[in-house]
């Protein structure tokens, strides 16, 4: 695919090999885990994905899976929690314990920190979205407090969301471009409502701060001027006690501030609105004084420089 995505269809490989080459697909680019299948040599599956900002999406169809993940044989640098969205079919999904059935118009979101496994149907369509914590945790006040808790027809924002993916599925289908940082936003929009209220007495007040601290710097990341101590004068807090909120989430103001930025940057060089606005225009636009520092702090992050990146290089 040309926009930055995967594609994998068991179509196209030789019947005899084409459970394992699933296998060494789905291990490769959505998460390393066992598979295995009752009938190998008659199995069938699909998967497109696409990055969204931070978030992959990815939509999957499938027949039967047994899937397995021990996260100690691979750890992440950081945390990472997905939200699958069942289109058809259903899934039990197993962790801490606990086991949970998703079937049509549900949603969970489970972490990949710790061990899970899950069943699928004998044929299944689904939606995931792998989401960083970091992003997740500006969103929820407590992702960690959502993990297991299936949300369906009962809520009012099951069906929206579920038609957001929807839209996004037939977009990366089409291969047509999308505003990243817009439908991720609107995503976690449609999170934070689905999720409202969830173990709300296991959020506590520091968390919920941070959760608002970084929602700040996401919201005023284009001001070239914005600092830890304009940040803490707007909440009416000290310096101090603003690092250490945000050290508790395992992140800084500086990291944070140039990842929303570089974020912001990477999605604008792909928006067809800003395509006559040079490049240099675009980094003072996302709050980078120098374009030369953009630059190198863009090649960096994506392994690609801007001008490369905005040819789809």
């Amino acid at each position: 695919m040309s926009l930055q995505g995967a594609y994998c269809s068991t179509a196209g490989f030789p019947q005899e090999r084409a459970f394992d080459l699933w296998v060494d697909a789905v291990r490769t680019h959505l998460t390393p885990i066992d598979v295995t299948t009752p009938h190998p040599d008659a199995f069938r599956g699909e998967f497109r994905q696409r990055g969204i900002g931070p978030l992959a999406f990815s939509r999957i169809t499938a027949n039967r899976q047994d899937a397995a993940r021990d996260a100690r044989l691979s750890p992440r640098s950081g945390e990472r929690f997905d939200l699958v969205y069942m289109r058809s079919g259903s899934l039990t999904l197993e962790q801490d314990g606990g086991a949970v059935e998703v079937g049509p118009g549900q949603c969970l979101i489970f972490s990949h920190k710790r061990d899970f496994a899950f069943t699928t149907s004998q044929e299944s369509e689904c939606f995931l979205l792998a989401c960083p914590g970091d992003w997740l945790g500006s969103w929820l006040p407590d992702p960690g407090a959502c993990v297991m808790q299936p949300a369906g027809p009962e809520s009012h924002w099951a069906a929206p969301i579920g038609s957001l993916l929807v839209s996004i599925g037939r977009a990366v289908e089409d291969d047509l471009p999308l505003l990243d940082t817009l439908v991720a936003d609107q995503i976690g929009g449609f999170l934070a409502l689905l999720y409202e209220g969830v173990a709300l007495d296991a959020t506590t007040y520091r968390r919920r701060f941070r959760r608002e601290l970084l929602r700040a710097i996401r919201s005023q990341c284009a001001n070239p001027e914005l600092t830890p101590a304009m940040l803490a004068q707007q909440h009416g807090i000290s310096v101090r006690y603003l690092h250490a909120l945000l050290a508790e989430g395992d992140t800084t103001f500086g990291r944070e501030l140039q990842a929303t930025r570089l974020q912001r940057a990477r999605a604008l060089l792909r928006d067809p609105r800003y395509a006559s606005h040079s490049i240099g225009e675009l980094a003072l636009q996302c709050g980078f004084k120098d374009p030369a520092h953009f630059a190198r702090r863009f090649q960096e992050a994506f392994a690609a420089s801007p001008s490369a990146y905005r040819k789809g290089a």
